[in-house]
């Protein structure tokens, strides 16, 4: 693993332990992986989600983990366009865990 994909790493770790949307983000990525064949578009979604909630002062911003609404919302406007349907479907599947 480069030295950039280790940093990025320890930085998720960092955050897994501090919140509980990258608690929910974890598990949902062991469920995705049980099965890598048929959930890799998910796969995608799910790394395309993680990037973009990195992206947040998680020290000054609550990320809603419960509220699919807010959360769709929320994602939408860090990546500054709307959502695919892949990445829709699985924000609805981590609020769901």
């Amino acid at each position: 693993m480069s030295p950039i994909g280790l940093s990025r790493c320890f930085t998720f770790a960092a955050k897994f332990l501090t919140s509980m949307i990258f608690q929910k983000i974890f598990i949902a990525e062991r469920q995705f992986k049980k099965d890598v064949n048929s959930n890799r578009d998910k796969l995608v979604a799910l790394d395309s989600i993680k990037t973009l909630l990195e992206e947040i002062d998680h020290n000054a911003e609550i990320v809603p983990a419960s509220d699919v609404n807010n959360l769709l919302s929320l994602l939408s406007d860090l990546k500054g366009s709307d959502l695919n349907e892949q990445e829709k479907k699985v924000a609805e599947e981590i609020v769901g865990i």
